[in-house]
Order: C-alpha cells, then sequence, then structure tokens
C-alpha cells in the first residue's frame, strides 16, 4: 500500500457493513463506531463512523484479476448468479439493500463459507456438496455454504479458474488454504488475529511467467498467469497477565544481522515417568552475549542463517 499507493484495489467485507459494526459495540465489544468515539470523541468520533460507512456503501463486491481470478471477501452462496449481475449493481448500496439485492446474493458474497470435506463426510457425502444453512445466519434462511460443485460450477459457467476469499480463520500453521479440487483458496492476511492467537499471516503473488522460469519437471508456458501464496509469519505471543491489555500480549521477535526474523525456540523435554530429562545438546553458544550456552527455558535461532541464536 506504501509502495504501490495508485495499484490498491479494496473490495467490501462483510464488516464494512454499519449494523454489523453497531451491533459489535452492542455485545460489549470493541465496534468501530465505539473505536471511532475513544479516538476522537463522541462528536468528531461519531462523524467520522457515518463519513467511513458513507464510502463503504461505495466500495466494489469483487475484482477480477485477468479476467480469469476472482477475488472476493466471503463467497458463492448458492452460486446462482453471473459476474454480469454483479456487475450491474449500482452504488452507493446501502446496508439496508445487502439481505435483498441479487435475491440474496451480495449479502453471501459478503458472509458466506465453503464447505470443508472432512473424514466424517465419507458417511454422508453430501455434506461435501451442494448448498446448505450457514451457521452464521441465526435462521434467516439467507447466508448458505456452498460445496465443491458449486465452485466448479461456476468457475465454468463464468470463465474463472481461481477464486481467491478470505473471511474466515481455520488454520494458525499458515495464512492460505486450497479447497474446492484447487478451484477455491482462503487467504486470511491476518496474524496474530484477535492479538491473542499465534497465526501466520498470507498474501498472494499474482503474475505472468516469464520465459525460462520453470523448472525442468514443470513446463510452464510464458505468459501463463501464476499465483503463488506466501507467509507472513507470526510474532511471539508473550504470556499475559489478567492486569494486561489485548494490545500489550504481542512481543516482537528479534531479527539477526541479516535481516532475517528469528523464531522462538525451547529446548526439548523427555519424560521418562515422573523424570524430566532435558536434552543437553541442544544447548547451543550464544552469539550475542558470549555465555557458555543458551538459556535453559529458552531461546531465539535463525532459520535463514541455521548457525546464528540468541538469548
Amino acid at each position: 500500500k506504501i509502495s504501490y499507493p495508485d495499484r490498491i484495489w479494496l473490495n467490501r467485507g462483510n464488516h464494512e457493513d454499519r449494523q454489523q459494526n453497531l451491533r459489535t459495540t452492542n455485545q460489549g465489544k470493541m465496534g468501530f463506531d465505539r473505536a471511532c468515539k475513544e479516538h476522537f470523541g463522541p462528536e468528531i468520533g461519531l462523524e467520522l463512523f457515518n463519513t467511513f460507512h458513507g464510502f463503504f456503501d461505495w466500495l466494489p463486491l469483487a475484482a477480477r484479476i485477468e479476467g480469469k481470478i476472482l477475488v472476493l471477501h466471503g463467497g458463492l452462496g448458492r452460486g446462482d448468479w453471473s459476474l454480469s449481475q454483479l456487475n450491474e449493481i449500482r452504488r452507493p448500496l446501502p446496508n439496508s439493500e445487502l439481505h435483498e439485492a441479487m435475491d440474496g446474493a451480495v449479502y453471501n458474497i459478503l458472509w458466506s463459507d465453503p464447505l470443508q470435506h472432512k473424514s466424517s463426510n465419507r458417511k454422508d457425502p453430501l455434506k461435501s456438496f451442494g448448498v446448505h444453512d450457514s451457521p452464521r445466519d441465526k435462521h434467516f434462511q439467507i447466508m448458505k455454504t456452498f460445496g465443491r460443485d458449486v465452485t466448479n460450477r461456476f468457475c465454468q459457467t463464468q470463465g474463472l479458474e481461481l477464486i481467491v476469499r478470505s473471511h474466515q480463520f481455520t488454520n494458525t500453521c499458515k495464512g492460505y488454504e486450497l479447497l474446492h479440487d484447487g478451484r477455491l483458496m482462503r487467504v486470511f492476511s491476518a496474524r496474530n488475529y484477535m492479538a491473542t492467537i499465534p497465526n501466520d499471516g498470507g498474501l498472494l503473488l499474482v503474475g505472468f511467467a516469464d520465459p525460462g522460469s520453470s523448472d525442468a519437471d514443470d513446463q510452464v508456458l510464458e505468459g501463463t498467469l501464476l499465483v503463488r501464496p506466501q507467509s507472513v509469519e507470526r510474532m511471539q505471543l508473550s504470556r499475559r497477565t489478567n492486569s494486561e491489555e489485548t494490545g500489550d500480549a504481542i512481543r516482537a521477535e528479534p531479527y539477526c544481522p541479516k535481516r532475517h526474523l528469528m523464531q522462538l525456540k525451547k529446548p526439548e523435554k523427555v519424560y521418562c515417568m515422573p523424570w524430566v530429562v532435558r536434552d543437553e545438546a541442544a544447548h547451543l553458544s550464544c552469539n550475542e552475549c558470549g555465555k557458555d550456552d543458551l538459556q535453559l527455558d529458552s531461546s531465539y535461532y535463525c532459520r535463514g542463517c541455521s548457525s546464528y541464536n540468541l538469548c
């Protein structure tokens, strides 16, 4: 955003909704209206809140990359709509019209989730296919979950190769996940979600293949559109006492002299009956402070250099 301000495209998500943000505050949480008032005062905060939502009403609901990749926040819902219909939606689109626009399809673009195959679904395969009521829906019969057949059919009818969506945190190990026969990718860019979960963030690098850029075993034609996921490493979550605020739960991890992000590592423990034996071989020399051994409780190590350690 800083390097390429004229190349940023913003899509609307489920929280670019006035009623959703007001509801969050009414539930006793930090809603956007409350955050504006606490930072800028009641009068200016309210004016700022209304100004932001006036802008949110103008945001597009989706974007296409080279006509082959569709990027949206939520999902497809029933998948019985077309891109030409979506392109005809007139903006501004206030929250009062989100439920009914395109017979509920717009609301699902902001809210719906894909069905994920689970081993337990083998006894009932229909749970992985088709359209089902969403647990987010609260019995309003609007939000839906959609299966791989819905994704494949939508891509075929709309001439798409991939659908990229966000909206759903499901995996702490990485910020992206490929679903539905490779036709759907979830990208969750927020690392350390809610300042309490040690998850990596994710982003996608999208571009065209250069000549000679492919491996010998992987033939890629020049000009082929490539999508490469990247992880944004999580920050260390420190232990938090009852007196500490949520924002203080994250402590930045250090960098080695070559600017690689270092990772916290704790010595391995070998449990034998009631005794705990530490692996003494894991105690390496500390490059920073010159101590004979790294601290027994924990230390940082650099995965890039593989030989630089820090107490």
